[in-house]
């Protein structure tokens, strides 16, 4: 799969992801409840995963990629990563622009699904693609982002 198209408005990456059991401690920050190591320990961690590739840490994917995969269904995560850690921990983007960010994974995976498939396939599976898209529009225009106004 590529890396986006050139006309996009935003970058797509492609990386590796660390599944963490937690947003704090396993994912190297140092503002959480407990923390056991210094500023030096974090950097280096993330110096380290970021040279072996990583470009992303989450906390759910690694489940969802376990439970498919034992159903025996193809699946693939996409993920919206909202800061480089190398650069600080705290997320500073405005509430609008993440809600603008929850459509890119839509469109990426829909352009890639529809690369894979014939042209008969895409045919018949173009009204529905556009009445999706005009629900999807309508839900993420009233979309609650899970980020709140400071």
């Amino acid at each position: 799969m590529g890396t986006g198209l050139e006309n996009d408005q935003f970058q797509t990456v492609l990386g590796k992801t660390i599944s963490t059991d937690d947003f704090y401690e396993g994912q190297g920050r140092l503002d959480g409840a407990i923390c056991e190591y210094k500023e030096s320990d974090k950097m280096a961690y993330l110096q380290e995963v970021a040279s072996k590739g990583v470009t992303n840490m989450e906390m759910e994917a690694l489940v969802f990629a376990a439970l498919t995969h034992l159903a025996g269904i193809r699946s693939a995560v996409v993920c919206v990563t909202l800061l480089d850690r190398l650069k600080g921990d705290q997320v500073t983007t405005p509430k609008e622009e993440l809600t603008a960010w929850q459509t890119r994974p839509m469109e990426t995976v829909g352009r890639f699904i529809m690369s894979e498939l014939s042209v008969a396939e895409k045919d018949a599976s173009m009204p529905a693609i556009r009445k999706l898209a005009r629900v999807s529009s309508n839900l993420f225009s009233q979309s609650q982002s899970c980020f709140e106004d400071a």
